[in-house]
């Protein structure tokens, strides 16, 4: 029993914890080149940095007892930075990076820690020794915190990716000051309880709420930036085909007149029949009311003409005044842009998109309506697609909304009966 038990106190105590976690949770950075090698380190500094029979033998656990200072306690934070070599040893990342999965890892052992004084007082009613059971009840209980870090973590990579360093930083802050110099000082002024001991997993469990919503805001603020990246490339294509549009619409005008010319002293004839007929599909004259709008109704009059896409559109553009230019490009072009793609994959021939703009009062509603056929997936009130649309669909929808909630809009989508309906509402 007394080498069960030493083998669990080194099992559930502070270091090991903190570096099996730490370890894990940096699984997906880059590893160093005999990593399987180098993991060895890890069982060597936690034996020799716990209180067991080895350490006890060579006098080192006098040196452990040592580090165990009130009000802020040195012993943790030594382990901290111990752990942050350790894992700079193990993975080619960033210290500011590796420090903060540290502070992560010291989160899960912290909660862990206080569950299993919890069982103490449960079993035997204090926590001044350790009973074996809660010891022993310990382990699946951290091993569930790890898991649920490890899906968290996972589930937000890009997130982990793409936090800025402040936030880090913020999260690191915050954490020691609640853990150690909050939690130490509770440990040395006040009555070690039960209440003590729930106020202290209530802390971590604050800050894993703080780490999720860091991710969560991570995550918008660099779906944000790409939006915006593609809105303002779009604004420039659009503006550049406009230009384009304007010469070659010129050129096609001459060219028409020429052509008449040669009917009158020539006579009519298939080829200049063909000819005529080219020069109709390219001169879309399409007026809605909004020279923004205009430039990309006209791109994609073109574009649907080619692929024998038939483009109904009811549009009064007058009453998207109220908007920016580049919001209008950023939501026509990637709605006209998405149901195209959508459209092409139809196997029934029922090729069309509909754009429907119109104002009710003070009340104005867009409509973008087309076939599809593929399997589209609610996410949220969006939807994602299979793989061959959802860059298309993904960023593009998340664009649409980005824009409409600029203007307190109101964005749904719905997919019945191979038809993908996109309808946006404005209050003026």
């Amino acid at each position: 029993m007394s080498i069960l038990r030493n083998i669990l106190s080194v099992l559930t105590s502070f270091n090991t914890i903190l570096a099996v976690s730490a370890v894990i949770y940096c699984m997906n950075f880059e590893k160093r080149k005999y990593y399987l090698l180098r993991l060895l380190v890890v069982p060597i500094y936690i034996f020799f940095t716990t209180i067991n029979v080895g350490t006890r033998a060579m006098g080192i656990d006098k040196v452990i007892s040592m580090l165990y200072t009130p009000y802020i306690n040195t012993f943790y934070i030594v382990n901290v930075l111990i752990v942050v070599g350790l894992l700079k040893f193990l993975y080619k990342e960033k210290t500011v990076s590796l420090l903060f999965m540290t502070i992560v890892a010291y989160t899960s052992e912290h909660i862990a820690s206080h569950m299993k004084q919890l069982f103490a007082f449960w079993i035997q009613g204090n926590a001044d020794t350790l009973p074996t059971l809660s010891l022993v009840l310990e382990l699946p209980v951290a091993a569930l915190i790890v898991a649920g870090t490890v899906l968290l973590l996972k589930r937000y990579y890009n997130s982990v990716q793409f936090l800025k360093n402040k936030y880090r930083f913020a999260f690191i802050i915050i954490a020691l000051i609640a853990m150690m110099s909050v939690s130490s000082y509770v440990y040395t002024a006040v009555i070690f309880s039960i209440a003590t001991n729930i106020y202290e997993i209530i802390i971590g469990v604050l800050l894993y709420f703080f780490l999720f919503r860091l991710f969560e805001y991570s995550q918008s603020q660099h779906d944000k930036e790409i939006i915006d990246r593609l809105l303002d490339e779009q604004l420039k294509q659009t503006k550049s085909y406009n230009e384009n549009y304007e010469f070659i619409n010129m050129k096609f005008h001459d060219l028409k007149k020429q052509v008449a010319g040669l009917v009158e002293t020539s006579g009519d004839s298939e080829k200049l029949r063909a000819i005529s007929d080219s020069i109709a599909m390219h001169e879309t004259n399409l007026d809605t009311g909004n020279s923004y709008l205009n430039i990309v109704i006209r791109q994609y009059a073109l574009i649907c003409a080619r692929k024998n896409i038939q483009l109904y559109c009811m549009i009064d553009g007058k009453s998207l005044d109220f908007m920016d230019e580049e919001d209008i490009y950023g939501i026509f072009n990637n709605a006209l842009s998405n149901a195209v793609e959508a459209t092409e994959k139809c196997g029934d021939g029922t090729y069309y998109i509909s754009v429907n703009v119109r104002q009710n009062g003070n009340i104005v509603s867009v409509t973008v309506e087309n076939c599809y056929d593929d399997k589209l997936v609610a996410d949220g009130k969006l939807f994602s697609t299979t793989k061959s649309m959802r860059i298309g669909h993904g960023f593009g929808l998340k664009s649409i909304e980005y824009s409409v909630k600029k203007y307190e809009g109101n964005l749904t989508v719905s997919a019945e009966d191979g038809v993908f309906k996109l309808n946006i509402i404005f209050l003026r």
